[in-house]
């Protein structure tokens, strides 16, 4: 059965990670509905689609161990194991704020149990950890030792959720560079391409385009509101167009 780490939790993260490209494409679709005097089932949800995506390729690259750039590729079976053994007691949000609970001096110490569960004694927690991940470790540590055991844990998971992280931010980074946009028609393809740069555009649907418009330039200042006066300075990334638009609205 497939792993599906934070299943109940992550759905959060993604929405507010997205939500500022899923508004600017809600508006855009509006945009084309009401300016191209087409049907409005000629236009998918391209917010729902783009929120879809994202979070489909981040709950891959966590949970699917057979890409080549999956979350816990570089780790070892024992580290694999223990890291799994501990998100799986976290929520998303623990994931995110392990890091900053350990430069907090009221959780550093216990921050792993506060996140988890810190009700339960630390004999329990540390003790159930270690007893299950005992490969991972050098030595034999006696479960009696329970100020040891707790801190040979939090300090284990502490070095390994570092490079864990590490990688999802870099994995964010990616992500935030996704396509926005995956046309099944090449009228579509057109009307999009004249407000966005080709490197938006997923050709999954239409693959037998992509060299064809691979050469061509998309008239990226045909939105009237966004045409450079001649005393301003020209807008060249993608980023700053959508900076401009949200800041002529508002949002900014």
């Amino acid at each position: 059965m497939p792993r599906e780490m934070f299943k109940n939790t992550i759905s959060k993260f993604i929405y507010a990670k997205t939500k500022t490209i899923c508004d600017e494409l809600w508006d855009f679709r509006a945009k084309l509905i009401n300016e191209e005097n087409l049907p409005t089932s000629f236009f998918p949800r391209y917010d729902m689609e783009y929120i879809g995506n994202y979070g489909r390729k981040l709950e891959q690259w966590l949970n699917d161990d057979s890409r080549n750039d999956g979350a816990f590729v570089s780790f070892s079976a024992d580290e694999k194991k223990f890291l799994l053994d501990v998100y799986d007691k976290l929520t998303f949000g623990g994931f995110l704020s392990f890091n900053d609970y350990k430069e907090n001096e009221d959780y550093a110490e216990r921050a792993l149990k506060w996140l988890t569960d810190y009700t339960v004694a630390d004999e329990i927690f540390y003790k159930k950890l270690y007893e299950n991940n005992k490969a991972l470790f050098e030595k034999d540590v006696s479960p009696e030792v329970t100020c040891y055991l707790a801190d040979l844990i939090e300090a284990k998971f502490h070095t390994l959720h570092k490079k864990v992280f590490a990688l999802f931010e870099a994995k964010i980074k990616d992500l935030d560079e996704m396509e926005l946009f995956q046309p099944t028609k090449e009228e579509e393809l057109k009307l999009i391409l004249k407000h966005y740069p080709l490197s938006k555009i997923d050709f999954c649907f239409l693959p037998e385009l992509k060299d064809k418009y691979e050469t061509k330039e998309p008239n990226l200042f045909n939105d009237e509101e966004l045409k450079p006066s001649k005393q301003s300075v020209e807008i060249k990334s993608y980023d700053e167009i959508m900076e401009a638009k949200l800041r002529k609205r508002g949002k900014f």
